[in-house]
């Protein structure tokens, strides 16, 4: 077998970063045709929700966020043990106005993003990350829920974060 030697000096890092990037957008699209992926929830006071509870990781995430047209409040899990999210640094400080983060590693979140947003906030769950976005926000605004990793504590608290989202929406409509 002949070695193939390649000079790979000339390739730049940050041109394969955007093409890994690229890639992953155009894969996710497809994911977000799934129930509760990119779903339109509500218009609540000149407001968007939309329910992305089963982007449980990031490229979902990021792919979503990228299709809006207006300023983002990211309602996001936080795991134990969050992966690196510096890949999303751009992303977020190009779209996202505030990030409102619940779980065991929202100081990872709070760490990456601090300098890059407007609004950083450790919530309890996903209801209190509604109303917090929805007294934030303004008119034209997108809430959007869209955790970015599988819940972790799912078999032990019993959490349906779909329910809990829609609650939460229904909630803030009968208050008004």
């Amino acid at each position: 077998m002949k070695k193939v030697y390649r000079d790979m000096s000339s390739i730049r890092v940050d041109n394969l970063k955007d093409q890994l990037l690229k890639a992953r957008k155009n894969i996710i699209l497809d994911k977000l045709k799934v129930e509760s992926h990119y779903e339109l929830i509500k218009e609540h006071k000149g407001k968007l929700f939309i329910n992305d509870c089963n982007a449980i990781d990031l490229n979902a995430c990021m792919a979503t966020i990228d299709q809006q047209k207006g300023n983002v409040l990211w309602i996001k899990y936080a795991p134990p043990i969050d992966r690196d999210l510096s890949d999303l640094k751009k992303l977020v400080s190009n779209k996202v106005k505030g990030l409102l983060c619940f779980g065991e590693g929202v100081e990872n979140a709070f760490s990456t993003f601090d300098d890059d947003i407007e609004l950083f906030v450790k919530i309890k769950n996903v209801e209190e990350g509604v109303i917090i976005a929805n007294n934030y926000s303004q008119e034209g605004d997108i809430i959007i829920f869209s955790p970015g990793s599988p819940n972790y504590n799912f078999y032990k608290s019993n959490v349906d974060w779909n329910t809990e989202f829609n609650n939460a929406l229904e909630m803030l409509a009968n208050k008004s």
